[in-house]
């Protein structure tokens, strides 16, 4: 726990630590003694790779951690029928039904993402009961669908 802190966070990063996002996607997220998840948007010098957070009253921080603050993507309703996931709630593979390639994102409820893959199963027996965001996307089309998994 860092109580009362005031002042500047700096992150140095490589272009290749980015996986693809634009610096402007990037945002700190901190858990406050309430355990409440706060987002912060940094000062972006990309001539030196920094991101620089400024903290001019005092903030209390349990957890840090970087956070992507871009909208996850609405549902298309021309893919909405076709695919299904099963089962709902488990305890460890989710099976995406579908007939073509898929991208899958698994993200915690804070919107974060905790695993991608291409497979028609996604395996979450790794990680805590809790619920969790999966969105499918065609591969072809680049349609999605985002489903609430319940992990038991």
């Amino acid at each position: 726990m860092l109580s009362d802190f005031s002042g500047q966070l700096q992150f140095e990063y490589q272009e290749s630590e980015l996986n693809g996002l634009n610096e402007a996607e990037l945002s700190l997220a901190i858990s406050n003694a309430t355990g409440m998840w706060l987002g912060y948007v940094p000062d972006i010098d990309t001539n030196v790779n920094r991101l620089t957070y400024t903290f001019n009253t005092a903030a209390t921080f349990s957890k840090v951690t970087a956070d992507f603050n871009s909208a996850l993507n609405v549902d298309n309703p021309q893919i909405m029928a076709a695919i299904s996931i099963y089962p709902n709630p488990t305890a460890s593979v989710v099976y995406i039904k579908y007939a073509y390639p898929v991208k899958t994102t698994v993200y915690n409820m804070i919107g974060q993402v905790i695993q991608t893959g291409n497979s028609h199963q996604v395996d979450l027996s790794l990680y805590e009961e809790a619920t969790y965001l999966l969105q499918v996307q065609d591969q072809n089309s680049n349609a999605s669908k985002l489903f609430k998994v319940i992990k038991k």
